[in-house]
């Protein structure tokens, strides 16, 4: 008997994920979508020059995108990712509209090295 509770919780886990999952491909969908349009905004504008090399790479990236999109799957639960609650607190305190504080880790034997070579 308690196997086959197991059976039927993994079971039920796969499919709570398969439909996070395509929650989470309707939504890339939706954002890619969202993107389009505002390309498509951006090419009724007269902007100034040099513009049109910035709105062909934006097509560029929503065109590469698109292959990404299937492929979607629901962002996974990372707690060391997320802001430690009383430093959250301090933050929304001190910055009322600074939102959510980012978490870094960061090596100090790093030091010689750019900052985009350093953290996690």
């Amino acid at each position: 008997r308690r196997r086959a509770m197991s059976v039927c919780f993994s079971w039920a886990q796969r499919l709570s994920a398969a439909a996070l999952d395509r929650r989470a491909q309707c939504q890339a969908r939706s954002a890619l979508d969202d993107l389009q349009r505002g390309y498509e905004k951006l090419l009724q504008l007269d902007l100034p020059q040099g513009a049109t090399q910035s709105i062909v790479g934006v097509r560029r990236c929503i065109a590469d995108l698109k292959d990404f999109v299937p492929n979607a799957v629901a962002l996974k639960q990372r707690p060391w990712l997320q802001p430690l609650l009383h430093e959250q607190a301090k933050w929304t305190t001190k910055v009322a509209g600074g939102g959510t504080l980012l978490r870094r880790q960061v090596c100090k034997a790093a030091q010689a090295s750019s900052p985009i070579d350093w953290h996690l």
